[in-house]
């Protein structure tokens, strides 16, 4: 992670200018991140992420490289995201590409989510219509990193309510011939001081998942300390206790605690600090 910390010094100079590229158009700008975590009995990480972005007229392209050492197993270097999106006001986001599927409250594990990955091949579209912020996608690949090609299609619906949110989800699995659907809430109980959210459904193969979790915003605006703790669970796999907190320690630079208590398993606690840099920092 150090060479990765590094030369996240040296691209901070790249972006200081906004390199265009003609009329209406502008880019490459570069960010990232990079990560140290150690952990205990050798649950060591350390690695980090590159995105590239470029931008025209209604056009936005974006590429991103992740790479980590998760010891004792090899480095791993893949694309993470290689995306084509869209824009129009009217219409809303068209995204084709490798993208993220971060929708949703579930912060620390997609053990308890409809959604068990976090990025996908695919078709997508973002909008809206009337209150509701509604996203539909034809998933060619749900499982990028994997060697077999698993196909389907996802839709998500999120309203505002009672001063918070709940989204319904559906996702069919081609494999399976079947559909499965959640619904997800994020809640301020105490505002300013206490929120909860989770999520609760079936998945497409009939397994019962759920989270349960909440968030301290006050921790945030009195220490500038980010804190999420989950309860995950799905179908007849061990339930997964966790917790993450963040502090940003100065200008880009972040402390990390991580904690992760699987059933049956003892539990796992981690200590990292990250960097973010470049265009978005």
């Amino acid at each position: 992670a150090l060479g990765a910390l590094g030369a996240s010094l040296l691209l901070e100079d790249w972006n200081k200018d906004p390199h265009p590229l003609g009329s209406g158009a502008f880019g490459p700008f570069f960010d990232g991140s990079a990560f140290a975590i150690e952990g205990e009995n050798r649950n060591d990480m350390t690695g980090g992420e590159l995105r590239a972005c470029a931008m025209k007229d209604n056009l936005f392209l974006g590429l991103g490289w992740v790479g980590y050492s998760d010891y004792p197993a090899d480095p791993y270097i893949a694309l993470s995201e290689a995306f084509l999106a869209y824009r129009d006001e009217g219409i809303g986001d068209i995204v084709v590409g490798k993208q993220w599927f971060l929708e949703g409250p579930v912060n620390n594990t997609r053990l308890g989510s409809l959604m068990s990955f976090d990025r996908a091949t695919a078709l997508r579209w973002q909008g809206r219509a009337g209150k509701a912020e509604l996203d539909l996608a034809y998933l060619y690949d749900m499982l990028p990193t994997s060697s077999e090609r698993r196909e389907g299609w996802a839709g998500r619906a999120q309203f505002g309510l009672w001063n918070g949110t709940v989204g319904l989800n559906a996702l069919y699995d081609n494999d399976l011939s079947d559909t499965g659907v959640s619904c997800d809430f994020c809640f301020p109980v105490l505002p300013g001081t206490l929120d909860l959210y989770g999520e609760l459904g079936d998945d497409a193969a009939g397994s019962h998942l759920q989270t349960w979790g909440a968030y301290f915003p006050g921790l945030y605006q009195s220490l500038g300390v980010d804190l999420y703790l989950e309860y995950a669970k799905r179908g007849s796999l061990n339930s997964l206790t966790s917790a993450s907190v963040y502090k940003e320690i100065s200008d880009g630079w972040s402390g990390l605690l991580l904690f992760k208590d699987v059933e049956g398993k003892s539990a796992v606690f981690g200590l990292g600090i990250a960097r973010e840099f470049g265009h978005n920092k």
